[in-house]
């Protein structure tokens, strides 16, 4: 068999090319909304801010901003489990003045074990997937804008993991988690999820045109030139 007489495979690359362009149109339209479209009151109770369970720099607390009667929507990243699973009986949130200490609890998590004795998962890329706990709370409504406030979140997680010889065990940590809540008007929340959108925008919206022209033009090269039909015998031709 030669190479001629393979059969030709259609190019893959202007597809996969052009479902990424469309993908990036998406999250560009998403992003116009929420830079255009969406009222204040919906940018502050819908903002999501991320924590780290386990920062780079232990020393340098992280900050979240809040405004007073709105949600905090929080995401914590505590470090890696299989395909991310994690459970707790019990991880708490608890908020107080700066200056007279941690004192109120805002929330308590909860989350039943939800695994057994062996996850069925992708051997290279499910095995250190990253634990995200979404938690939240709402600021008291007598806060002060431009004063600060001290937060914890604590408690202990269970989560399976690859032991050193290959089975699956589950393992436990205990989360001590320091926070300031930087208590600011509900305008300046806005404008950072404004600021974020058009960023988003930005660059999803540049990616989308080239990832959707540039196999637009491959297939507009490429295509086939519609046959002409073939003409009938001329009038009077015997």
């Amino acid at each position: 068999m030669t190479v001629e007489s393979l059969p030709k495979q259609k190019t893959s690359w202007p597809m996969l090319m052009l479902g990424a362009g469309l993908i990036a149109a998406v999250l560009a339209l998403a992003a116009a909304y929420n830079a255009f479209s969406l009222g204040e009151e919906a940018l502050v109770q819908t903002y999501l801010q991320h924590l780290d369970a386990f920062p780079k720099n232990p020393q340098e607390l992280q900050v979240v901003l809040a405004a007073p009667a709105s949600r905090v929507n929080l995401e914590l990243r505590a470090g890696e489990s299989i395909k991310g699973l994690w459970s707790s009986e019990s991880l708490e949130i608890r908020v107080g003045e700066a200056s007279a200490g941690i004192t109120e609890n805002k929330a308590t998590l909860s989350k039943e074990k939800s695994w057994d004795a062996d996850i069925q998962h992708n051997a290279i890329f499910e095995r250190h997937d990253p634990i995200f706990i979404n938690a939240g709370f709402t600021l008291d409504s007598d806060a002060l804008v431009g004063t600060e406030q001290s937060a914890l979140i604590e408690g202990r997680i269970i989560y399976p993991v690859i032991a050193a010889g290959g089975g699956q065990e589950d393992a436990a940590q205990t989360l001590f988690v320091p926070f300031v809540i930087r208590v600011v008007a509900p305008a300046e929340i806005a404008e950072a999820v404004r600021a974020k959108a058009k960023t988003t925008l930005s660059i999803t919206g540049s990616l989308a045109v080239i990832f959707i022209a540039v196999p637009s033009a491959y297939f507009r090269k490429h295509r086939k030139p519609r046959g002409k039909r073939p003409s009938g015998p001329a009038s009077g031709a015997k």
